[in-house]
Parts: structure tokens; C-alpha cells; sequence
């Protein structure tokens, strides 16, 4: 009779086993093991790697079988089923042995073994060790996992339950053999990051889950390592405190614009298409008109865009604002002086690509009759931060004073931010978080910023 294979999934493959033995018996016959991953909501968007072993029961002849071997020796029979813990606490020789987990094959013949590597060399014990060698005997099947192989020894059948739960010993076996297979696992979950010690993964895994890249997590787990004192009381709060700083140092701000009273200000707003230019112009716009009490001038020279003067027309009606439309130097030169008693002008450009050099060489030369006080270059997160270097190095022909960066509502998370800081020199000045108008916009802040960054603040 062919048994249904049964599939079971575990953090470690100790736990997992042990799903086998309770489901199938102590008889089950695995069939393979492996390592997957699934992806996780909470307490962040990570993904968790998990031990998958599929294994049915073992044929109702083999097992009468093997209780007639059992009735006929008076020693005790090995186990179908053998996980490190119960070899290591057979005999303290047999802790050379690697990690694995055992199970006899179907038809009881000897197969090849594929096992973890081998433990760190503070595990091994005493090489003068009196402990006697192991018999060679048949291995059976080892389930599958996805690390290095290399041979094993083979080693002696283990006691039964009974008898390993009468041995005092067996119980600091058993704790440092858990704390074994906690590092083991942690480390191939992580791809064999050796270069980060254990009491820091958590805060690395932290780092990447809200989205910063691995190279910068690395950094600044480097750089805590290298600044943390060892006698450190509260080591998870102060490795907290130091990466907070660290990450609000990278991160650089300017103050936000602040129109002096008798001086009139020129904003120019900047950037690549679909970033939303317009809106963020309007925000500000908004901001100044109506808290803060500004007269507000508009100008918008985006004549490419279909709708984009009725758009900014629209705003300026509910703003109670003057708008003016230019499409060339001269056009915006007497717009700008027709301007001239407003405390603030904000001034729309049209998207330009980032690869079109000649459209950008001629929006800086009608820009430069505007002399602008401050050039704002809009850049949305939305898309990721893979692309905001390039798209800086071919804007900064236009000598950007600093950076509003757009649709941080759309982002999943906000480690992004920390890219930005480290690929683009430019500081960043404004931030948005929806399309209302005038709100959901807000000044950069360092601390802020460094909070969504680390996800420790949401939108």
C-alpha cells in the first residue's frame, strides 16, 4: 500500500521533525527537505525562511519487521528518526558529527548524504578527549538543505527516550545544542553573513526591512560596532540611539524658504515628468498664501504639458493669487516684472526627460533671466531611488539649490531616503505625502526624515 506524503513546515528543521514524529510516527520515511521562503506583514515587510520536509508513514510490513529485530536484541534499537540533539547526547564523541537529521529509506539500503557544514571550531570537542571512536555503519537518508556539503562521519544508534531523559547530563547538552542550531539556521538564512555578529543581526534585519540597501545597513552596523563601548548596560537601546544618529547625520537638510519682508523671492520648480511639479508649486503656493499671509505670484512656462495652464490657472483662482504664462526669455522676463509688488514668485516649468540634453540646455537658458533665489528640483520616491542619481547629474545644469521629494505616501517603506542622502550631494528641503492641497507637504527635518527612514514614524 503506497502512503500520502505529507508535508510539514518549521522554522528549524528540528521543529519540523518533530511535526513528522507526532503526525507519522517515529517510522516516517522522509521523502525530501528543503529550505523556501515566504514573505511576512509583521512587525515588517521581510521575507522569513522556513524549513519545508515532506515524509509519509513507513509500510505496516516494514514496521513488523523491524519490532521483530526489536523483540530478538536486548540492546537498544536505533531510532528511524535521529536529530543532532539525540546523537550528541549519546556520547560526546559524536559531536564531531554535523549538523543533519536521519532517516532510514524505504527499502533500508545505505544512501549518499548531503548534510550542513560542519560546526565553527569552538564547538568541536577536546581533541585529547578519551571518548571512544564510532563503529562505521550505514547511513541513511539525511534530509536535503541548501548548504554546502561536505562528508560526515557515521555514528552509533542513540539510546531510547527513556534512557536519554534519566541522564543529567543530557539537559546542558540539549541547551547548548539549541543555541547551536539558532546560530546555524540564523547564519543560512542570512546567506552566510559572517562579517556581522550575532548580537547585531536583529538591527541589521531591521535596517533592510525598512528598505535600506544592504551595503548602507552593513555601514552602519560598522560603524556602531566600531563606536560601541563594551560596558554598554542597555547594548540593544544604545545600538538603537547610535543608528538613529548616525542615520540622521547622512541625511542633510536646509531650512525651508522664508521670504524676507521688502525683498521678493523667485522659486523655480524643476524635474523630469510625472513628479508632480505642479501640485508641490501649489502646496507651496498655498502654504504662503493662505497661513502665512504672502502676496503670491505665479508664472508657469509649461506650454508642452496638455491642460497645464488651466491646471495652475485653477490654482491661482481658489489661491486668489496673479498668474502670468511665458513660453520664451522675453515672455518671462516681462512676466517677472509685471510681478513686482508680490513678496514670493513661484515659477512652473514643463517636465523635461533626463536623457534630453537640448531640452534642458534651453530651459536653462530661459531660466536664467529669472536669476531665481531658489531652484527646486522635484524628484518622486514612488519609482524607488535606483534612477535619483542619474536624474540629479543630468539636472544639475540648472544648479538646483535643493530637493522636494514627492510620493512618500506611495512608498512601502521610507529606507530609500537614506540612498538618496548618500548618492545625491544636493539637500533636501520639502517632502510630500498625498496630493491634497495646500496640505500634505512639510518642511525636511533630519530627526523626521531619520524616523520614516527607519520606521520608527509612518506618514
Amino acid at each position: 500500500m503506497k502512503h500520502r506524503i505529507h508535508t510539514f513546515r518549521a522554522a528549524t528543521m528540528d521543529e519540523a521533525m518533530e511535526m513528522v514524529r507526532r503526525e507519522l510516527g517515529e517510522e516516517a520515511i522522509v521523502v525530501e527537505s528543503k529550505e523556501i521562503a515566504t514573505r511576512r506583514l509583521l512587525p515588517w515587510p521581510a521575507v522569513r525562511q522556513e524549513i519545508e520536509v515532506s515524509a509519509q508513514r513507513a509500510s505496516s510490513s516494514k514496521s513488523s519487521a523491524k519490532k521483530d529485530r526489536d523483540q530478538k536484541t536486548q540492546s537498544a534499537a536505533p531510532r528511524t528518526i535521529q536529530t543532532l540533539a539525540e546523537k550528541m547526547s549519546a556520547s560526546p564523541a559524536v559531536a564531531e558529527t554535523n549538523l543533519a537529521v536521519v532517516v532510514e529509506a524505504s527499502d533500508g539500503s545505505p544512501q549518499d548524504n548531503n548534510v550542513l557544514a560542519a560546526p565553527p571550531a569552538w564547538l568541536k570537542p577536546d581533541t585529547n578527549s578519551s571518548s571512544p571512536k564510532t563503529r562505521e555503519k550505514p547511513r541513511s537518508v539525511i534530509a536535503k538543505t541548501t548548504a554546502p556539503v561536505v562528508p560526515s562521519p557515521s555514528v552509533e544508534p542513540v539510546k531510547s527516550t527513556s534512557e536519554e531523559t534519566s541522564s543529567p547530563a543530557v539537559e546542558p547538552q540539549m541547551a547548548s545544542l539549541q543555541l547551536l542550531l539558532s546560530q546555524l539556521v540564523s547564519q543560512a538564512r542570512l546567506g552566510g553573513m559572517t562579517d556581522i555578529p550575532a548580537e547585531y543581526l536583529e538591527h541589521y534585519l531591521k535596517l533592510t526591512a525598512a528598505g535600506i540597501e544592504e551595503n548602507l545597513a552593513r555601514d552602519l552596523i560598522s560603524r556602531v560596532r566600531r563606536q560601541m563601548l563594551p560596558e554598554t548596560s542597555n547594548f540593544t537601546a544604545a545600538v538603537q540611539d547610535m543608528l538613529t544618529a548616525f542615520v540622521e547625520q547622512d541625511i542633510q537638510c536646509v531650512s525651508p524658504i522664508s521670504p524676507t519682508p521688502g525683498r521678493r523671492e523667485i522659486v523655480t520648480f524643476v524635474g523630469p515628468t510625472g513628479v508632480g511639479k505642479t501640485t508641490t508649486l501649489a502646496k507651496i503656493a498655498g502654504h504662503f498664501a493662505l497661513r502665512e499671509g504672502r502676496r503670491i505670484g505665479i508664472i508657469t512656462i509649461d506650454n508642452y504639458r496638455v491642460g497645464a495652464v488651466d491646471q495652475v490657472r485653477s490654482y491661482c483662482e481658489i489661491l486668489e493669487v496673479p498668474m502670468r504664462t511665458a513660453a520664451n526669455a522675453t515672455e518671462l522676463r516681462s512676466a517677472i516684472d509685471e510681478l513686482a509688488d508680490v513678496d514670493m514668485i513661484l515659477i512652473d516649468t514643463a517636465g523635461k526627460s533626463p536623457s534630453d540634453g537640448s531640452k534642458l540646455n534651453e530651459l536653462r537658458e530661459i531660466l536664467q533671466v529669472a536669476s531665481s533665489d531658489h531652484i527646486l528640483l522635484v524628484m518622486s520616491l514612488a519609482g524607488g531611488a535606483s534612477m535619483l542619481q542619474n536624474i540629479a547629474a543630468s539636472f544639475s545644469n540648472l544648479l538646483p539649490t535643493s530637493l522636494v521629494l514627492t510620493k512618500l505616501d506611495e512608498l512601502v517603506t521610507c529606507g530609500c531616503l537614506l540612498s538618496v542622502a548618500h548618492q545625491i550631494s544636493i539637500p533636501i528641503s520639502y517632502v510630500t505625502t498625498g496630493q491634497d492641497v495646500p496640505a500634505q507637504f512639510e518642511p525636511a527635518n533630519a530627526t523626521r526624515l531619520t524616523r520614516l527612514c527607519l520606521g520608527l514614524d509612518k506618514i
